[in-house]
């Protein structure tokens, strides 16, 4: 009888184990499809959908469609805003429709002949299901949820060839929620090669400020069109 007691404690054990390990480490991949267009002098329009997923890259995590104009003020600076929608897929269980803005502010400049550095300060708001907020309007009884994040990246791009473009990147977020300190919450890293059509890279977040931090390490792959 102890045996036995023992072989289930052992399985449970392990079983538990596993569990904590699939979420505190995970593998994805983020696969987008990008139009870059220039609309006006000094302006260029960006379009992209892209898909993520995430459990070892067997399930949705959400589906995107993005918009984005950029403004170049000079050689050393852009300024940008975007707008994005999500098909968040809850990793728990339901679906959100998401809404985002963005106001980014980017430096660059020439290190050497091939090597560049950029320094991009975003701000960014998100709205969970802001279809919601219609009825807020009649019955005053849905509450409004929303985020807010200051990211900092800094990015550097060695060009080492007419056809590949090698990067790496290091960004922080800093997330403001209702009923919270502001508090560093994410960090992400790109190392990468940006080519004609293509812009390959492995990815990899970590969670701040968490008990039990959720690390997950991505392939990211964004076909470009031009025109």
């Amino acid at each position: 009888m102890k045996k036995v007691l023992l072989i289930i404690i052992f399985i449970y054990t392990g079983n538990v184990i596993s569990q904590e390990i699939k979420i505190i480490k995970d593998f994805g991949v983020w696969g987008g499809i990008s139009f870059e267009k220039e609309v006006l002098s000094n302006y260029s329009l960006t379009l992209e959908t892209q898909v993520r997923t995430f459990h070892n890259t067997s399930k949705l995590d959400d589906y995107i469609l993005n918009s984005q104009l950029k403004y170049s003020i000079n050689k050393k600076f852009d300024l940008a805003g975007g707008l994005r929608y999500i098909l968040d897929f809850k990793r728990i269980n339901g679906i959100e429709h998401n809404v985002r803005y963005n106001i980014d502010l980017e430096y660059k400049n020439k290190l050497t002949k091939k090597l560049r550095v950029r320094y991009r300060l975003r701000y960014q708001q998100e709205f969970v299901n802001p279809y919601l907020y219609i009825n807020f309007f009649f019955t005053n009884n849905v509450q409004r949820i929303y985020s807010s994040s200051i990211r900092n990246r800094i990015k550097l791009n060695f060009k080492y060839t007419e056809q590949h473009n090698v990067y790496s990147s290091f960004e922080i977020f800093r997330l403001f929620e209702v009923f919270r300190e502001p508090y560093f919450n994410k960090i992400r890293v790109f190392v990468g090669d940006k080519m004609k059509l293509f812009d390959v890279a492995i990815g990899f977040e970590k969670e701040l400020n968490s008990n039990h931090p959720y690390s997950f390490v991505f392939l990211k792959t964004v076909y470009t069109l031009k025109k």
